[in-house]
């Protein structure tokens, strides 16, 4: 499953942190996951101008291979 990799910039509290959008919300707000080893997923509401497009991944959910 490909997915966006973004980076949050300075128009958000999480700026720095990369991620990858899980979902649409709206016509401007984006649902991101932002992965913490050992914490969990942390699902943040982010607007289109608040992170940059870095790239794309294949995502693997757990055992996946």
């Amino acid at each position: 499953m490909k997915k966006e990799v973004i980076q949050f910039n300075e128009n958000h509290k999480w700026c720095g942190c990369f991620g990858y959008i899980h979902r649409t919300k709206g016509k401007d707000l984006y649902m991101i996951a932002i992965s913490s080893p050992g914490q969990g997923t942390a699902f943040i509401i982010a607007k289109r101008n608040e992170f940059d497009i870095v790239g794309a991944t294949d995502l693997i959910l757990g055992d996946e291979e």
